[in-house]
């Protein structure tokens, strides 16, 4: 029976792949090129906004890549362009530049932050660094207003958002918003929860700090103020900027307050380097549902092969067949 069960498991699997592909062909048949010509397109698309990403870097200071408002604006086009190829693919709908980017919506352009004033920002943090924080990431200047969000940061990158109010484009608010999304950078690339290591990365910090595990909030809540990758990334920011303010916003409070815990959690953040990054550089402009459609044939086939293991699997045994063949003789005379 358990033989039976698993090839209903896997039979059902085919058959929902199946399912989802020949509706799908049927979907972009009727306007389009067949999928596999669509998964074509996406994937020269991807290649070229790596390849314009190499181009558009201005190297900066420490190992940095800064990406101009401008630059950064090209590949913004370049990722929605994409991303309308995977909504084609993923629902059928006409194909057009998809708004926003990653999930975020746009308010409409405002000011961007000065790459001289962003690299002046890198030099101050530098020495207080290990260079490994620093070589290699990637800054990007949006000229696109994320509503209340500031910035962004991933495994080797950062993205600063355009603001509304010019206000905002501030040494100070430069500085607040760079360093607190360099230390998402570097716990997201250093402290992966998906990897056991990466759990007791956490568990060490979270020992030093006083608090326990509090999973992402959003902002300007109570579970942003609680969140342990919030207050990491405002504990990175305060320790190694240079007269950086406290807000009042961290459940944890100021780490400053108690000197000895301040160079504990500087010393572990520090030491995070020792080791190469759990995750390397994941760029911002390339939709993880690519991997999906690029693979999905392989996928499918890889499922067909375990259908017909399975099937192999269930074959009587020669000693078995001997027998029932022995049986029917005998029914016959």
């Amino acid at each position: 029976m358990k033989k039976f069960a698993w090839i209903a498991v896997v039979a059902g699997l085919v058959a929902t792949f199946g399912s989802l592909t020949a509706s799908e062909n049927r979907t972009i048949a009727a306007t389009a090129p067949s999928r596999a010509a669509v998964v074509g397109e996406a994937t020269r698309l991807a290649a070229d906004l790596e390849r314009a990403e190499e181009r558009l870097a201005t190297a900066g200071p420490a190992g940095v890549k800064i990406y101009s408002p401008g630059a950064t604006g090209q590949l913004l086009g370049k990722y929605q362009a994409l991303a309308a190829k995977l909504a084609y693919l993923q629902g059928g709908v006409a194909e057009a530049a998809a708004p926003g980017w990653g999930g975020y919506t746009f308010s409409g352009p405002g000011g961007s932050y000065d790459p001289s004033e962003v690299a002046r920002a890198v030099r101050e943090i530098a020495p207080a660094l290990p260079g490994q924080f620093l070589r290699g990431l990637h800054i990007f200047l949006l000229p696109e207003v994320i509503p209340e969000v500031s910035g962004l940061g991933g495994p080797g990158y950062t993205v600063l958002g355009g603001q509304a109010d010019p206000e905002n484009l501030s040494g100070e608010s430069l500085r607040v918003t760079l360093y607190h999304e360099l230390g998402h950078s570097v716990h997201m690339s250093y402290m992966d929860r998906n990897r056991p290591s990466g759990l007791r990365r956490w568990d060490s910090y979270l020992r030093l700090r006083g608090g326990v595990w509090h999973g992402p909030g959003a902002v300007n809540t109570a579970g942003w103020s609680a969140s342990s990758e919030e207050t990491f990334a405002e504990d990175f920011r305060m320790l190694f900027g240079k007269d950086q303010p406290f807000y009042g916003d961290i459940r944890l409070g100021d780490p400053r307050r108690d000197p000895a815990q301040a160079a504990a959690v500087k010393r572990f953040m520090q030491g995070l380097a020792v080791s190469a990054p759990q995750i390397g550089y994941q760029s911002p402009w390339l939709p993880k549902e690519l991997a999906f459609w690029q693979f999905q044939p392989w996928l499918i086939a890889g499922l067909w092969a375990m259908l017909a293991a399975g099937l192999l699997a269930l074959r009587p045994e020669p000693a078995r067949l001997e027998t029932e063949r022995a049986l029917s003789n005998l029914t016959e005379s």
